[in-house]
């Protein structure tokens, strides 16, 4: 009996687990859309203001889901590589797509253009935050308890 029940209970948690996973898949895809997002406002606030080179800009901003885009999009502008090679993390291809071309638009026009062109991307990227939000706040909560009765379901079909 006591096999049994601590069989189900590997089941749970490995159903809870795989849910738990997914859920937090969903949330780090919204998280790199809303650091994206802070990351052109400060761009937009500073160049407007402080008048800082871009590289400075992204390098001293405090984020962890776009670290990796920030640290090549660093390395790309101060030569330490010869491509942009931005870390594709979980991105569609229009979204990928998307944040190449933001980065690689950064600091190659004047002052009303750069900001004009941040705006635009920045739309853009508003829309594919609103998705990755709208999936979260569907699917995440469901996920983890579908993990729990799947993981459930099979404790008991195995026993």
């Amino acid at each position: 009996m006591a096999i049994k029940f601590v069989l189900i209970l590997a089941f749970v948690a490995l159903g809870t687990t795989v849910g738990v996973a997914y859920s937090g898949r969903l949330t780090s895809r919204r998280r790199y859309f809303e650091e994206i997002v802070a990351l052109i406002n400060s761009i937009s606030g500073d160049i407007k203001f402080r008048q800082a080179t871009v590289a400075t800009i992204v390098s001293e901003g405090e984020y962890k889901a776009i670290k990796p885009t920030t640290d090549a999009f660093v390395r790309y502008v101060t030569n330490e590589s010869k491509d942009l090679k931005i870390p594709r993390q979980e991105l569609s291809e229009r979204e990928y797509t998307v944040i190449v071309e933001l980065f690689s638009a950064l600091g190659t026009y004047d002052l009303d253009t750069q900001l004009f062109v941040l705006d635009n991307y920045k739309a853009k990227i508003n829309e594919f935050y609103a998705s990755a939000k709208d999936k979260e706040n569907k699917y995440a909560a469901t996920a983890i308890k579908l993990g729990v009765l799947i993981g459930l379901g099979a404790g008991v079909v195995v026993l």
